[in-house]
Protein backbone atom coordinates (compact mmCIF):
# COMPACT_ATOMS: atom_id res chain seq x y z
CA UNK A 1 0.00 0.00 0.00
CA UNK A 2 1.44 3.39 -0.99
CA UNK A 3 1.82 6.21 1.50
CA UNK A 4 -1.07 8.09 -0.14
CA UNK A 5 -3.34 5.04 0.04
CA UNK A 6 -2.33 4.42 3.66
CA UNK A 7 -3.29 7.98 4.54
CA UNK A 8 -6.60 7.67 2.74
CA UNK A 9 -7.33 4.35 4.42
CA UNK A 10 -6.46 5.69 7.83
CA UNK A 11 -8.57 8.80 7.36
CA UNK A 12 -11.56 6.78 6.16
CA UNK A 13 -11.26 4.33 9.04
CA UNK A 14 -10.98 7.04 11.66
CA UNK A 15 -14.05 8.83 10.27
CA UNK A 16 -16.10 5.64 10.36
CA UNK A 17 -14.98 4.58 13.82
CA UNK A 18 -15.60 8.04 15.22
CA UNK A 19 -19.12 8.02 13.84
CA UNK A 20 -19.87 4.58 15.24
CA UNK A 21 -18.02 4.44 18.53
CA UNK A 22 -16.78 7.88 19.47
CA UNK A 23 -13.55 9.69 20.28
CA UNK A 24 -12.10 11.59 23.18
CA UNK A 25 -8.94 12.91 24.72
CA UNK A 26 -9.61 11.60 28.21
CA UNK A 27 -12.71 10.54 30.06
CA UNK A 28 -12.99 11.63 33.69
CA UNK A 29 -13.09 9.24 36.60
CA UNK A 30 -16.57 8.01 37.42
CA UNK A 31 -18.27 8.24 40.77
CA UNK A 32 -19.14 4.99 42.55
CA UNK A 33 -22.23 3.47 40.98
CA UNK A 34 -25.08 2.39 43.28
CA UNK A 35 -26.01 -1.27 43.08
CA UNK A 36 -29.11 -1.18 40.87
CA UNK A 37 -32.14 -3.43 41.10
CA UNK A 38 -32.35 -6.19 38.48
CA UNK A 39 -35.18 -4.32 36.76
CA UNK A 40 -32.70 -1.55 35.95
CA UNK A 41 -30.86 -3.84 33.54
CA UNK A 42 -30.99 -2.78 29.92
CA UNK A 43 -33.70 -4.18 27.61
CA UNK A 44 -31.79 -4.11 24.30
CA UNK A 45 -30.54 -7.34 22.73
CA UNK A 46 -26.82 -7.55 23.47
CA UNK A 47 -26.42 -11.20 22.48
CA UNK A 48 -22.86 -12.01 21.41
CA UNK A 49 -21.97 -14.58 18.73
CA UNK A 50 -21.30 -18.10 19.98
CA UNK A 51 -17.92 -18.40 21.66
CA UNK A 52 -17.13 -14.67 21.58
CA UNK A 53 -17.32 -14.28 25.36
CA UNK A 54 -15.34 -17.41 26.19
CA UNK A 55 -11.98 -16.84 27.85
CA UNK A 56 -9.38 -18.94 29.62
CA UNK A 57 -7.78 -15.92 31.28
CA UNK A 58 -8.13 -15.08 34.96
CA UNK A 59 -8.42 -11.92 37.07
CA UNK A 60 -7.12 -12.97 40.50
CA UNK A 61 -6.79 -9.46 41.95
CA UNK A 62 -10.36 -8.59 41.02
CA UNK A 63 -11.50 -11.91 42.49
CA UNK A 64 -9.75 -11.22 45.80
CA UNK A 65 -11.33 -7.78 46.11
CA UNK A 66 -14.76 -9.16 45.23
CA UNK A 67 -14.51 -11.90 47.87
CA UNK A 68 -13.52 -9.31 50.46
CA UNK A 69 -16.38 -7.02 49.45
CA UNK A 70 -13.93 -4.22 48.67
CA UNK A 71 -14.54 -1.50 46.04
CA UNK A 72 -12.84 -2.21 42.73
CA UNK A 73 -11.08 0.33 40.51
CA UNK A 74 -10.77 -0.19 36.78
CA UNK A 75 -8.44 1.71 34.45
CA UNK A 76 -9.15 1.74 30.71
CA UNK A 77 -6.18 2.53 28.47
CA UNK A 78 -7.09 3.05 24.84
CA UNK A 79 -7.10 5.23 21.79
CA UNK A 80 -9.73 7.76 20.82
CA UNK A 81 -12.88 5.67 21.21
CA UNK A 82 -13.11 5.85 25.00
CA UNK A 83 -14.95 9.16 25.41
CA UNK A 84 -18.11 8.76 23.36
CA UNK A 85 -17.93 11.33 20.57
CA UNK A 86 -20.42 10.08 18.02
CA UNK A 87 -22.85 9.06 20.75
CA UNK A 88 -25.65 11.28 22.02
CA UNK A 89 -23.47 12.36 24.95
CA UNK A 90 -20.38 11.48 27.03
CA UNK A 91 -22.51 9.47 29.45
CA UNK A 92 -23.34 7.03 26.64
CA UNK A 93 -19.73 5.88 26.11
CA UNK A 94 -18.98 2.36 27.32
CA UNK A 95 -16.50 3.51 30.01
CA UNK A 96 -19.32 5.59 31.52
CA UNK A 97 -21.71 2.63 31.36
CA UNK A 98 -19.25 0.09 32.73
CA UNK A 99 -19.32 1.05 36.46
CA UNK A 100 -23.04 0.31 36.77
CA UNK A 101 -22.76 -2.88 34.72
CA UNK A 102 -19.84 -4.16 36.81
CA UNK A 103 -21.37 -3.07 40.11
CA UNK A 104 -24.48 -5.02 39.23
CA UNK A 105 -22.53 -8.06 38.01
CA UNK A 106 -19.88 -8.25 40.75
CA UNK A 107 -21.99 -7.01 43.65
CA UNK A 108 -19.36 -4.50 44.86
CA UNK A 109 -18.86 -0.83 44.07
CA UNK A 110 -16.83 -0.24 40.90
CA UNK A 111 -15.27 2.96 39.56
CA UNK A 112 -13.57 3.51 36.21
CA UNK A 113 -10.80 5.84 35.04
CA UNK A 114 -10.43 6.04 31.24
CA UNK A 115 -7.39 7.33 29.36
CA UNK A 116 -7.65 7.69 25.59
CA UNK A 117 -5.65 9.60 22.97
CA UNK A 118 -5.86 9.87 19.23
CA UNK A 119 -3.00 8.04 17.53
CA UNK A 120 -1.82 6.32 20.72
CA UNK A 121 0.10 3.22 19.64
CA UNK A 122 0.51 0.15 21.80
CA UNK A 123 4.20 0.90 22.28
CA UNK A 124 3.43 4.40 23.57
CA UNK A 125 0.75 3.00 25.88
CA UNK A 126 3.14 0.37 27.20
CA UNK A 127 5.73 3.06 27.96
CA UNK A 128 3.19 4.90 30.13
CA UNK A 129 1.50 1.89 31.70
CA UNK A 130 3.47 1.91 34.95
CA UNK A 131 2.82 5.61 35.50
CA UNK A 132 -0.90 5.29 34.79
CA UNK A 133 -1.43 2.48 37.28
CA UNK A 134 0.72 4.22 39.88
CA UNK A 135 -1.61 7.22 39.63
CA UNK A 136 -4.94 5.37 39.37
CA UNK A 137 -4.15 2.40 41.64
CA UNK A 138 -6.56 0.05 39.87
CA UNK A 139 -7.10 -3.65 40.39
CA UNK A 140 -7.45 -4.27 36.65
CA UNK A 141 -6.48 -2.51 33.43
CA UNK A 142 -8.61 -2.92 30.32
CA UNK A 143 -6.16 -2.38 27.48
CA UNK A 144 -8.06 -1.39 24.34
CA UNK A 145 -5.71 -1.36 21.38
CA UNK A 146 -4.87 -2.51 17.86
CA UNK A 147 -6.65 -0.07 15.56
CA UNK A 148 -4.00 2.66 15.57
CA UNK A 149 -1.18 0.14 15.09
CA UNK A 150 -2.98 -1.42 12.12
CA UNK A 151 -3.72 1.97 10.53
CA UNK A 152 -0.09 3.03 10.96
CA UNK A 153 1.11 -0.37 9.67
CA UNK A 154 3.19 -1.05 12.76
CA UNK A 155 4.94 -4.38 12.26
CA UNK A 156 2.82 -7.09 13.91
CA UNK A 157 5.91 -8.41 15.71
CA UNK A 158 6.55 -4.96 17.20
CA UNK A 159 2.88 -4.74 18.16
CA UNK A 160 3.16 -8.07 19.99
CA UNK A 161 6.35 -6.98 21.73
CA UNK A 162 4.62 -3.81 22.96
CA UNK A 163 1.75 -5.86 24.37
CA UNK A 164 4.19 -8.07 26.26
CA UNK A 165 6.01 -5.01 27.59
CA UNK A 166 2.78 -3.51 28.89
CA UNK A 167 1.63 -6.83 30.36
CA UNK A 168 4.96 -7.20 32.18
CA UNK A 169 4.59 -3.70 33.66
CA UNK A 170 1.16 -4.59 35.01
CA UNK A 171 2.40 -7.89 36.43
CA UNK A 172 5.18 -6.09 38.30
CA UNK A 173 2.60 -3.66 39.68
CA UNK A 174 0.32 -6.48 40.84
CA UNK A 175 -2.52 -5.40 38.54
CA UNK A 176 -4.76 -7.67 36.46
CA UNK A 177 -4.91 -7.24 32.68
CA UNK A 178 -7.81 -7.65 30.27
CA UNK A 179 -7.08 -7.10 26.58
CA UNK A 180 -9.75 -5.64 24.29
CA UNK A 181 -9.19 -5.98 20.56
CA UNK A 182 -10.12 -3.45 17.91
CA UNK A 183 -13.48 -2.29 16.67
CA UNK A 184 -15.06 -3.55 13.46
CA UNK A 185 -16.17 -1.33 10.62
CA UNK A 186 -17.02 -2.57 7.12
CA UNK A 187 -15.02 0.19 5.42
CA UNK A 188 -12.03 -0.25 7.70
CA UNK A 189 -11.94 -3.99 7.17
CA UNK A 190 -11.88 -3.54 3.40
CA UNK A 191 -8.96 -1.12 3.63
CA UNK A 192 -6.83 -2.66 6.38
CA UNK A 193 -5.86 -6.23 7.29
CA UNK A 194 -6.47 -6.54 11.02
CA UNK A 195 -5.91 -10.30 11.18
CA UNK A 196 -2.22 -10.32 12.24
CA UNK A 197 -2.96 -7.87 15.05
CA UNK A 198 -5.92 -9.94 16.23
CA UNK A 199 -3.72 -13.04 16.19
CA UNK A 200 -1.02 -11.36 18.27
CA UNK A 201 -3.57 -10.15 20.82
CA UNK A 202 -4.91 -13.68 21.24
CA UNK A 203 -1.37 -15.03 21.48
CA UNK A 204 -0.38 -12.53 24.18
CA UNK A 205 -3.61 -13.11 26.10
CA UNK A 206 -2.96 -16.85 26.13
CA UNK A 207 0.71 -16.45 27.03
CA UNK A 208 0.04 -14.09 29.93
CA UNK A 209 -3.07 -15.86 31.22
CA UNK A 210 -5.11 -12.72 30.62
CA UNK A 211 -8.72 -12.63 29.43
CA UNK A 212 -9.51 -11.00 26.11
CA UNK A 213 -12.66 -9.19 25.04
CA UNK A 214 -13.29 -9.97 21.37
CA UNK A 215 -14.86 -6.68 20.39
CA UNK A 216 -14.00 -7.07 16.71
CA UNK A 217 -15.85 -10.38 16.30
CA UNK A 218 -18.82 -9.17 18.33
CA UNK A 219 -19.23 -5.93 16.40
CA UNK A 220 -18.80 -7.75 13.09
CA UNK A 221 -21.63 -10.11 13.98
CA UNK A 222 -23.86 -7.21 15.02
CA UNK A 223 -23.15 -5.42 11.75
CA UNK A 224 -23.86 -8.50 9.64
CA UNK A 225 -27.11 -9.13 11.53
CA UNK A 226 -28.07 -5.43 11.38
CA UNK A 227 -28.66 -5.86 15.10
CA UNK A 228 -29.14 -2.16 15.72
CA UNK A 229 -30.13 -1.29 12.18
CA UNK A 230 -27.81 0.45 9.75
CA UNK A 231 -26.44 3.85 10.82
CA UNK A 232 -27.85 6.41 8.41
CA UNK A 233 -26.68 9.85 7.44
CA UNK A 234 -28.90 11.62 9.95
CA UNK A 235 -26.96 12.54 13.07
CA UNK A 236 -29.64 11.27 15.44
CA UNK A 237 -29.61 7.85 13.73
CA UNK A 238 -25.82 7.64 13.96
CA UNK A 239 -25.91 8.62 17.61
CA UNK A 240 -28.61 6.07 18.39
CA UNK A 241 -26.58 3.34 16.70
CA UNK A 242 -23.46 4.31 18.65
CA UNK A 243 -25.40 4.50 21.93
CA UNK A 244 -26.59 0.92 21.49
CA UNK A 245 -23.13 -0.37 20.58
CA UNK A 246 -21.51 1.28 23.61
CA UNK A 247 -24.21 0.11 26.02
CA UNK A 248 -23.92 -3.48 24.84
CA UNK A 249 -20.12 -3.41 24.94
CA UNK A 250 -20.32 -2.38 28.61
CA UNK A 251 -22.78 -5.18 29.43
CA UNK A 252 -20.78 -7.88 27.67
CA UNK A 253 -17.47 -6.62 29.05
CA UNK A 254 -18.90 -6.90 32.56
CA UNK A 255 -19.84 -10.52 31.84
CA UNK A 256 -16.33 -11.38 30.63
CA UNK A 257 -14.79 -9.74 33.70
CA UNK A 258 -17.13 -11.70 35.98
CA UNK A 259 -16.25 -14.97 34.23
CA UNK A 260 -12.50 -14.28 34.42
CA UNK A 261 -12.50 -13.35 38.09
CA UNK A 262 -14.69 -16.35 38.90
CA UNK A 263 -12.12 -18.63 37.22
CA UNK A 264 -9.27 -17.35 39.40
CA UNK A 265 -7.93 -19.73 42.09
CA UNK A 266 -9.41 -19.22 45.54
Amino acid sequence: MTARLRQAAGAALILVLTAVTGASAQAPATAPAPIPAPAAAMKRDCTAPEGALETTGELPVVAAFKRAGKPIKVTIVGSASTGGAGTSGPGKAYPSKLPAALTRTLGVQVTVDAHGRRGWTSEAMADEMAGLVAADKPQVVIWQTGTVDAVKEVAPEAFGAALIKGADALKRAGVDLLLMDMQFSPIGSRLIDFSPYLEYMNWVATGTGSPIFRRHAIMRAWYEEERFGVPGRVKAEQEGFADNVHACIAELLARVIHTAQDAAPR
